[in-house]
């Protein structure tokens, strides 16, 4: 008796122990997807890359004026010194070509952060929920191997008095036997999303293993922009509104630049003091192929980028029509199963525990009735996944702060 109590406290500081790492390794959607924005190594680049270009899209790209010192000795043991400033001025067109190309291509950096920002969120959002459906599936597994193991006691309670069940017990032993290992293939399933999750949110996965709390059922989107103003389009948008500055850029070049040098010296016993000021031009048209040669690229990549433009807008356009029937589907589907097929598995259940099975038949319909409740969970699981699969790929499209929970 002694040891008995003994061992039934040390049971319970196990579970107890359980029951406290399982708290301190719980995970709210809401907490990850905060985390996900915050660590995630993608939205940090991103990030960068955006504050990069808004310091280069400050002021103009002028070359820096050069000055020089002179110091002059003559024959007879007498000197000068003087100074020299030189600035190179391009044309007008090269400048204003250059400023606007790097303003637009500092707000495509925007929005290209914002697209990312907003693929993360959605993509950590579908793990989460893989990582949910995961545990839950392992559940049901569980849930379904305590039913099995209670159709077996009464199929061998049966074969006493009806020799033809025996087969139908090797029968549901051997599914018993596949069940068991398709409970350990759900535990490396959650493994393998464990990991996952803590890819997304920069985190070590040896030692990070989250129990996700069962989130919402996410809602579709209807407040989604126009493909046009989708970030993944408007960043193109921009990169094409930097080439056509760097296309005018590129077609100036055919125009001169011009050259400013002033000079001063001090007197000599030769020379008197003097200053010189002096304007010089390029002549590009001199060697004409090359300003063709950058006006005919410019204008190349241009047209390649709208030509992407046009792609990425039917690209957004037709995954987003497609993403939309399939949620709407699947959420139909969801509701089916939810409100109307699993409360009447529910319902055949309680009828079948009131009884008895007899024979084979009895102990089939008994199997049969009581496996359709797990069965049904499954399937809902299953389309869970699609389902949310489908709304990420929508809410990849939302504007920054738009997304739904």
């Amino acid at each position: 008796m002694f040891f008995k109590k003994i061992l039934y406290f040390l049971l319970v500081a196990i579970d107890g122990v359980g029951l406290l790492w399982a708290s301190e390794n719980t995970l709210r959607i809401e907490d990850f997807l905060s985390m996900a924005q915050e660590k995630n190594l993608d939205v940090k680049i991103e990030n960068a890359n955006a504050q990069g270009s808004e310091a280069r899209a400050v002021g103009i790209a002028l070359p820096p004026p050069m000055v020089n010192a002179i110091k002059m000795k003559m024959e007879d043991g007498k000197s000068a010194s003087g100074f020299e400033a030189t600035q190179m001025l391009p044309f007008p067109g090269k400048l204003i070509g250059d400023y606007r190309a790097r303003q637009n291509e500092e707000h495509s950096s925007k929005e290209m952060k914002w697209a990312k920002e907003s693929e993360v969120e959605a993509q950590a959002r579908s793990l989460f929920v893989g990582l949910w459906i995961a545990q839950e599936k392992k559940n049901v597994l569980n849930e379904r191997e305590k039913i099995i193991q209670e159709h077996i006691h009464l199929a061998r309670s049966t074969t006493r008095s009806d020799s033809s069940a025996s087969l139908h017990l090797l029968q549901v032993e051997s599914e018993f036997d596949f069940l068991q290992n398709q409970v350990k293939e759900t535990l490396l399933e959650i493994r393998e999303r464990q990991i996952q999750v803590a890819a997304i949110i920069n985190m070590n996965p040896a030692n990070y293993r989250p129990v996700a709390i069962a989130p919402p059922l996410t809602t579709i989107p209807l407040n989604a922009p126009p493909t046009e103003a989708t970030h993944q389009v408007l960043s193109i948008h921009w990169e094409v509104e930097s080439l056509k500055a760097r296309e005018t850029e590129a077609n100036s070049s055919w125009a001169p630049d011009f050259n400013f040098r002033y000079k001063e010296m001090g007197a000599t016993s030769m020379f008197p003091r003097y200053k010189e000021f002096m304007v010089g031009i390029t002549l590009p048209f001199a060697f004409f192929w090359e300003p063709h040669s950058q006006s005919i690229g410019a204008f190349s990549n241009r047209l390649k980028k709208e030509y992407e433009y046009e792609r990425e807008k039917l690209k957004v356009e037709t995954e987003r029509s497609s993403l939309l029937s399939k949620a709407e589907s699947l959420r139909e589907q969801i509701e089916l199963i939810s409100e109307k097929l699993i409360p009447r598995a529910h319902k055949r259940m309680k009828v079948m525990n009131n009884l008895a099975p007899r024979d084979m038949q009895t102990l089939e319909a008994h199997l049969a009735t009581m496996n359709a409740l797990p069965e049904l969970k499954m399937k809902s699981l299953e389309l869970r996944m699609q389902y949310e699969e489908a709304v990420a790929g929508l809410n990849k499209y939302l504007k920054r702060g738009e997304n739904h929970q």
